[in-house]
């Protein structure tokens, strides 16, 4: 099915990196403190998003995140990026 597969891509240098690192210094828990989200808090204290206090006490330093970079990965193929992406 074609219509599987939605990909919306942005020019170089227009902050998509900036974004993931944004996203994940938010949502990261820290393994060995699963429970202390103090340095998100630290990192996002004075920003707006803090003042929804119930997003940020489920979200905020509480999730695992996983990043991977899918920048050496070219094709136009779906079924091949996602080969190469499990390394077969």
């Amino acid at each position: 099915d074609q219509s599987a597969v939605l990909l919306i891509t942005r020019p170089r240098r227009f902050g998509k990196s900036l974004l993931m690192s944004t996203f994940k210094y938010f949502f990261a828990l820290d393994p060995d403190l699963p429970n202390d989200n103090s340095y998100a808090k630290k990192l996002f204290g004075s920003l707006e998003i803090t003042k929804d206090v119930d997003f940020c006490d489920t979200f905020l330093g509480r999730m695992p995140v996983i990043c991977l970079s899918l920048k050496s990965i070219e094709s136009s193929n779906f079924s091949y990026c996602v080969n190469m992406l499990a390394g077969q």
